[in-house]
């Protein structure tokens, strides 16, 4: 899929006065940065597009990752609002594709790097729902009680499942076989569910996306 395609992909799911949520497809960036490489059209600067006014990301999934993203549609309100989105109360909810049969739900309280030297503490929930029929691959659900970077994904490698896809913290023969056989050639993972409560309005904020076809179709195929 070009990126042209993605970005026409991305559609409004929520919207008030001061926030809106967008669903985010594999395979774009949210906003650039030094760290994402050459500059390149970003979800932010189409979301700024079709909204017509000025929009900053709350929080950001991975480039592979596709799912849930909520903007700040006012500046002055932009630091309550992602303060807010970073609260014990906020729910982060994603599913992924894993390697192997996850047994029993967990919850792993494991470390994550701070990118400086340093190290901070991230806890995930994690729990099956379905296990492929061929393969030794399972879906597991994953809620999130902090928020970092890559931290779904360091916490499922952490407990021997690394997400099926991952380039970083998988293994390619496996990732190429899901790809091969069924057509699984992006980051299996998807962020459904993200609510929390606005600071401006009081209101609790949800919104939920669906799997796109490039997941819902291999999973139909796994299962």
């Amino acid at each position: 899929m070009s990126l042209e395609q993605r970005l026409e992909e991305v559609r409004l799911l929520h919207r008030s006065e001061t926030l809106a949520a967008v669903f985010k497809p594999s395979g774009l960036l949210v906003h650039n940065s030094v760290w994402a490489g050459p500059r390149e059209p970003s979800l932010a600067e189409r979301v700024r597009a079709l909204l017509d006014q000025e929009a900053h990301p709350l929080g950001r999934l991975d480039r592979g990752t596709s799912g849930v993203v909520w903007f700040a549609l006012d500046r002055a309100h932009y630091a309550a609002q992602h303060e807010a989105l970073a609260q014990p109360s906020a729910l982060k909810r994603y599913g992924a594709l894993v390697r192997g049969n996850l047994r029993e739900a967990r919850r792993v309280d494991h470390p994550i790097s701070d990118g400086e030297g340093g190290r901070v503490e991230a806890c995930s929930r994690i729990a099956p729902l379905w296990q492929a029929r061929r393969e030794r691959a399972c879906f597991v659900e994953v809620v999130l009680e902090s928020g970092r970077r890559h931290q779904v994904r360091l916490h499922l490698k952490h407990l021997s499942h690394p997400v099926i896809g991952d380039a970083n913290y998988g293994k390619g023969p496996i990732n190429r076989h899901f790809a091969e056989s069924y057509g699984l050639s992006r980051l299996a993972l998807h962020c459904f569910e993200v609510a929390f409560d606005d600071p401006v309005s009081g209101e609790r904020m949800w919104a939920e996306a669906p799997l796109p076809p490039d997941l819902e179709g291999p999973f139909a195929l796994l299962r």
